[in-house]
């Protein structure tokens, strides 16, 4: 067995052992604690990730100053989080008013600062380390006393890196009619590609990720005529690519970002009468939607827009991706998992599990560039 795949199935087992009580929500962890990982203050001005400040790997595009008369003004939350000391220099508290990604993180930062430091006075570079650990997007020791951290904007196209489709794709349900991706239910079975490269109806189970009212940027691949076909897809989502071939047996999976004019897709018809050809990429563009959707299958492929793609995103192997999704497809089976997709929206708790574990466990080189800096 390749070591690869035997850290995937250790993986599994740690978290099949878990407690089936749990269902589809972390809870409280069993067994014993994980000692803590030993952290290196930043030096002084150093700022992580290695990029700048204004670019996707860090905090994005700067999107202009927030100002009581503007829209986005109405969408800042309060933070009133009693372990961290605000100025409040105008005796509004609006210094207390942040974004939603902001102030998670800052609370974040405050338990972080509590248990290493209690009722120690603070040392920068170690508080830069640890506003990196808390989850900021940036973070740069900029002075002695001086710790500067940012975030992606809340509708920031750089303030998720998963992979979806747009809401408004199409797919093709067995009984025969075609769907919007966003409109799909448990219990829907879609046009995919068994395990042995041929066409069949799969279950849908639920969205790994579902944010209906999110913008998101998206690589658009259309196809040569006679065969036009476009699809939307996010940069670090899996699709499969063949570069001199037109046999699906050749094809690998490839980031989105990946595919350049002149690589071969695959396109199924649209009745799943069998008929599945190669067609070449004849442009590759971006475009920005409303709606990000994550689909996952029983067999974890799916027919998007008539166009074959991975279920999987980030890592760029989909094997080893669907055997790390066995223990959510066996809970959705044994009825442990809700219909809904991912409680309420945005990412489901078992993608997030198994980012964190693989970010440990897994080289950076098989992520897509965008998750190496997250």
């Amino acid at each position: 067995m390749a070591p690869t795949r035997l850290l995937v199935v250790a993986l599994l087992c740690a978290l099949l052992a878990a407690d089936p009580t749990r269902g589809c929500g972390p809870g409280r962890m069993h067994g014993r604690r994980r000692p803590p990982r030993r952290l290196t203050p930043l030096a002084y001005k150093q700022f992580i990730p290695n990029v700048a400040e204004k670019t996707l790997g860090a905090s994005g595009r700067y999107e202009g100053k927030i100002t009581r008369n503007s829209e986005r003004f109405k969408e800042l939350t309060p933070n009133y989080n009693p372990d961290i000391i605000f100025k409040d220099e105008e005796n509004t508290g609006a210094d207390r008013l942040m974004t939603q990604r902001c102030k998670d993180r800052l609370n974040s930062l405050a338990i972080s600062v509590m248990n290493q430091w209690p009722g120690v006075k603070l040392r920068y570079g170690m508080l830069a380390r640890l506003a990196v650990e808390a989850g900021f997007d940036w973070v740069y020791y900029e002075s002695k006393a001086h710790v500067h951290c940012s975030v992606k904007a809340e509708n920031s196209i750089a303030a998720k890196s998963g992979g979806c489709f747009a809401g408004s794709t199409m797919v093709r349900t067995e009984a025969g009619v075609s769907k919007r991706m966003m409109d799909l239910q448990p219990g829907d079975r879609v046009l995919a590609i068994g395990h042995d490269g041929g066409i069949v109806y799969s279950d849908f189970l639920l969205f790994l990720d579902e944010e209906p009212s999110i913008r998101r940027l998206f690589h658009v691949i259309d196809t040569e005529a006679p065969y036009y076909r476009r699809l939307h897809l996010t940069a670090s989502h899996l699709v499969f690519v063949a570069k001199n071939s037109s046999l699906f047996q050749d094809a690998h999976p490839l980031f989105a970002s990946g595919v350049i004019p002149g690589d071969i897709i695959f396109i199924v018809n649209g009745s799943g009468n069998g008929d599945m050809r190669g067609v070449r990429v004849a442009r590759v563009h971006t475009e920005i939607q409303w709606g990000s959707y994550a689909p996952l299958t029983a067999h974890g492929t799916i027919v998007v827009d008539s166009v074959l793609a991975s279920c999987y995103a980030m890592l760029d192997m989909h094997e080893v991706a669907h055997w790390a999704f066995a223990p959510l497809r066996l809970m959705h089976n044994l009825g442990m998992c809700s219909g809904s997709s991912a409680h309420g929206g945005g990412i489901h708790w078992y993608p997030r599990l198994l980012h964190s574990v693989a970010r440990f466990v897994i080289r950076d080189e098989v992520f897509h560039p965008l998750e190496c800096n997250s």
